[in-house]
């Protein structure tokens, strides 16, 4: 999970129409908040991600769910309140339900306050985290924990390969093999900015990493540190969680 800037509602959801479609759901319980301009404008909102999971929606069968933060079922008049409603994977709408228990929210809450990672477990440093990570079930083995391990180890290896081609840079140390090593880098670091999936298990896993950490040292010890590469470590600083809680 990572933290999500809110977006104003789609113009189309006027004050008039938030009325009708409430008044309408509170008459015959009608799935009145699947409207495509709401749900384009969520998926804007998270990069087309779930908010919570990260994992990417509208492919390969993973199926966009709009979420009520606060339960439709209990607060019927915020049933197509924009500020409640929030882009999910229907795992996790699933899982959530009509739990009552505070969680948190990745707009309003920073979730790098709640939760940290460990190995590719995400767990909690709060009651909020701690809920968080019960109720979504971010660590199901299944659903999440296994896709988010695969991905922390495919970027681990790549992270060793990247350290091992270093050593051929340190050998004859031309303009065309700093070119290939930067040019790596950046794909990689790519990977873990806001947009992509799973990007806080991925920025987690490079920021942390040994083998980054000596590429950095290189690269900046030979003025191949470029101001893209700063840009796009800045960026995995935002999305990464602690890695203790």
């Amino acid at each position: 999970m990572i933290k999500l800037e809110a977006v104003p509602p789609p113009p189309e959801l006027t004050q008039a129409l938030v009325e009708e479609l409430t008044a309408k759901f509170k008459h015959d319980r009608s799935s009145v908040w699947n409207k495509d301009f709401i749900k384009r404008r969520l998926l804007e909102m998270s990069n087309g991600k779930c908010a919570y999971s990260e994992i990417r929606l509208q492919q390969e069968g993973k199926y966009m769910e709009v979420e009520h933060f606060l339960p439709k079922s209990a607060h019927p008049d915020k049933v197509v309140e924009w500020n409640n409603l929030l882009p999910a994977s229907k795992f996790c709408n699933m899982k959530k339900g009509n739990k009552a228990h505070p969680i948190v929210h990745p707009v309003r809450d920073n979730p790098k306050e709640h939760l940290y990672m460990s190995n590719s477990m995400i767990l909690g440093k709060t009651q909020k985290g701690t809920n968080s990570v019960i109720i979504l079930g971010l660590n199901d083995q299944e659903h999440l924990l296994k896709p988010r391990a695969e991905i922390r180890d495919a970027t681990q290896a790549e992270l060793k390969k990247q350290k091992y081609l270093l050593s051929f840079y340190e050998r004859d140390t031309t303009e065309s093999q700093g070119l290939l090593l930067t040019g790596f880098l950046i794909n990689l670091l790519k990977l873990g900015t806001r947009k992509e999936a799973y990007s806080a298990t991925v920025a987690t896993t490079i920021l942390n990493d040994p083998h980054y950490l000596a590429i950095k040292n290189v690269l900046q010890a030979n003025k191949l540190w470029t101001n893209e590469i700063e840009a796009l470590e800045e960026e995995l600083k935002f999305c990464a969680l602690d890695t203790k809680p």
